[in-house]
């Protein structure tokens, strides 16, 4: 399998194509590479998986939310990394994310609290889940 990045600016829409090899042939063949003009066999080799650009949204975190999400969750580097550099307002941590991002974290949280043995911390990952819930539903 060969991966191709497409990169239509004017939405601001990523579309990241996983071709087989014979897909990948009959598209390199044509003149103008378009999903349209691919033929139904082709396009069954075809995966498309698109990512929109989105606004960021602010969210504050304490200290001790940011700790939880990154020591206890399987959040990747792309979430986490945010967290770690974010800016210090008073008590509070300043994060930006998309309301995709903000999806998936939520996801990490709530996979950990319904995993966890530790009561306390079901407890503290349960009331981040529901404030990351709250904040998402406002956007959506």
């Amino acid at each position: 399998m060969r991966s191709l990045l497409f990169l239509k600016a004017t939405w601001q829409v990523y579309i990241n194509l996983s071709v087989s090899d014979s897909a990948n042939k009959a598209i390199h063949r044509m003149s103008k590479p378009s999903l349209c003009s691919v033929s139904p066999p082709v396009m069954a080799g075809v995966i498309c998986e698109m990512k929109v650009e989105m606004d960021e949204i602010e969210i504050k975190f304490t200290l001790i939310e940011r700790d939880f999400i990154i020591d206890h969750t399987f959040a990747g580097p792309d979430l986490t990394k945010r967290l770690q550099i974010a800016e210090i307002k008073g008590k509070h941590l300043i994060v930006k994310y998309s309301t995709y991002d903000i999806d998936e974290l939520i996801g990490f949280v709530a996979a950990e609290a319904n995993h966890t043995d530790d009561k306390k911390l079901q407890k503290k990952l349960d009331k981040l889940f529901d404030k990351l819930s709250r904040i998402l539903e406002k956007y959506e």
